[in-house]
Order: C-alpha cells, then sequence, then structure tokens
C-alpha cells in the first residue's frame, strides 16, 4: 500500500478527527474512504460525460435516429411477446425472437 503525505488545515483535520471518532475508524480509513468516493465519483461523471456526448453526436444524425425509431418500433410492448418467451426458454413461438 502506497504512502501518502498531505498538509489540510486545522479545522479539516479537527473535522477529520471527529469522523473517526464517530465513525470508529482510524483517519487513513476515513481518509481512504474519501478518496475513493472522490475517484469514483469523477470517473462516472467522465462516462456520462462521454455518454452525453455520444448521445448528443447520434440525435444529430439522422440515420442513427432513424436505426433507433425502428428499434423502438420492433420493441414495442404489444411485440414484446416472443421476446419474452425466447428469454423464458419457450421454444413454442414461431420465429425470431426479435420479431
Amino acid at each position: 500500500m502506497g504512502i501518502i503525505s498531505i498538509r489540510i488545515p486545522e479545522p479539516l483535520e479537527y473535522r477529520l478527527d471527529q469522523e473517526a471518532l464517530n465513525s470508529g475508524k482510524s483517519r487513513s480509513e476515513v481518509v481512504r474512504e474519501a478518496i475513493t468516493a472522490y475517484v469514483d465519483r469523477k470517473e462516472h461523471e467522465r462516462i456520462l460525460s462521454a455518454l452525453a456526448s455520444s448521445a448528443r453526436a447520434l440525435a444529430g444524425d439522422t440515420q442513427s435516429r432513424r436505426e433507433a425509431k425502428h428499434l423502438d418500433d420492433l420493441l414495442s410492448e404489444d411485440r414484446l411477446g416472443p421476446l419474452q418467451a425466447a428469454e423464458a426458454g419457450d421454444e413454442s413461438r414461431e420465429g425470431p425472437w426479435w420479431r
């Protein structure tokens, strides 16, 4: 495990000490959890940003919108019976599961 040395303002150190005391954890545990939560959140934000960027690009493409509409039509509520049967292992239905 790596070692990191940081300087923090006294008010933050006090809050860290209080959190460690209240949670029954060491200061190092509290800091590790905080860093993990921060890094996880930043990664999640980057993924969401990339997805939003891709969605905007697809939304601006006529062919992509047409394909999305076609998929939506194929998977509409009234046409999900064959798909649900296939997922349930029901081989008695005729035709491909996607129709």
